[in-house]
């Protein structure tokens, strides 16, 4: 069976920490555990005394708790604990897609659950955001992707790489159509609770009885380094997906359950998104006026959610030539669009520090100028 690399992980992984200016991080500046430690107003004594073992292979039965309940009407059985978002969405498509099975994809999108399903064997049939439409779908293209038969729908809201969120409208289309085929749906939240108008996106949790919800503490929540995510199902579900996690990575680390914890503290965790859609608030206006500023026909749509803007340049150049041109040459890193099968786009991380944004979008504006303008 032929093997489909992830490519702007395999990108990102090799180069991000050997530029000068990373922008193709789709989350805020991470927090220091001494900051996460302060916002909780919690002593580091716990902390060290955390014993260096196995922690409880699904979760500690606290976080699990925090877990659910950002999840009406969830319990502690129906929570799964991974190490991260991708974990969550890995056992997730390991346990629903078999050879053979037609899986549905929200596109553009994080590429992992595509390359899965057709790692895994799988016909993925794409359904569109489009531009033109405020990067909202077709009625008509959700009904031909998701047809009788389809085993899973991905969705992936609030969106990476547009930073869109769906419209109600297209979240019940989504929905309906699922039901109408039998078919799951597997709804990525990890952006959920990063909005820059304060307002948390409503989850697909409820809606539906074959859903699976994945998330987790990186892009929200300015803690990837914890490597804390979940997958919320039914209890049957959950059952499974634990099962699998026992042939991955087997329990979170401890000290990440611990501090995970902390996080998930209800008003703690409000204090982090607070800081979250602070950073967003402040450093968009800062991108937006570069963007509009360089010209060379670059069209955007402000993000509503996510560090993160897909912007369109109308030049014959290929995103990947212009990505590796600025990390060779201006050590700058960015993501092509063809990364999430959209030629013609670049994909901007705008959650850093501030000053050091301007500095990399200055950076940056020196190559494009040489690429794009000049």
């Amino acid at each position: 069976m032929s093997f489909f690399p992830f490519d702007m992980e395999r990108l990102q992984s090799t180069w991000e920490h050997r530029v000068r200016f990373n922008l193709s991080e789709s989350g805020v500046q991470p927090l220091t555990v001494r900051e996460l430690l302060g916002l909780a107003g919690a002593s580091t004594v716990p902390l060290l005394d955390v014993a260096l073992g196995y922690s409880q292979s699904n979760g500690s039965d606290e976080l699990r708790r925090r877990i659910a309940a950002l999840y009406l009407g969830a319990s502690p059985d129906q929570v799964v604990v991974t190490s991260g978002s991708s974990e969550a969405n890995f056992v997730a498509c390991w346990r629903l897609i078999e050879p053979g099975d037609t899986v549905a994809v929200l596109l553009p999108t994080y590429m992992q659950a595509p390359g899965l399903a057709r790692n895994f064997g799988a016909d993925v049939r794409p359904f569109f955001l489009h531009a033109g439409r405020g990067w909202e779908p077709h009625e008509e293209e959700i009904h031909n992707a998701v047809r009788p038969g389809t085993r899973l729908v991905v969705v992936t809201n609030p969106n990476n790489p547009t930073g869109h969120v769906l419209s109600d409208a297209a979240r019940r289309l989504i929905v309906s159509r699922a039901a109408e085929v039998g078919a799951w749906i597997l709804a990525d939240e990890v952006y959920r609770g990063a909005e820059r108008d304060g307002k948390t996106t409503q989850s697909l949790w409820g809606s539906y009885d074959r859903l699976v919800v994945t998330s987790g503490l990186s892009k929200a929540y300015g803690l990837p380094g914890l490597r804390i995510g979940w997958v919320v199902s039914t209890p049957a579900f959950a059952a499974e997906a634990w099962a699998r996690h026992d042939y991955t990575t087997i329990c979170p680390s401890a000290a990440s359950d611990h501090l995970a914890t902390l996080a998930l503290e209800p008003s703690v965790r409000e204090a982090i998104i607070g800081r979250t859609r602070r950073i967003l608030n402040a450093n968009y206006p800062v991108l937006g006026a570069w963007l509009t500023s360089l010209g060379a026909g670059m069209t955007w749509r402000a993000p509503e959610a996510g560090a993160v803007c897909f912007v369109h340049y109308p030049q014959a150049i290929a995103g990947s030539q212009i990505v590796e041109r600025l990390r060779v040459e201006h050590s700058v890193l960015l993501v092509p669009g063809e990364h999430f099968g959209m030629p013609g786009y670049l994909r901007f991380g705008y959650g850093g520090e501030p000053g050091q944004l301007a500095a990399a979008l200055a950076e940056t504006e020196r190559g494009l100028r040489r690429m794009l303008v000049d």
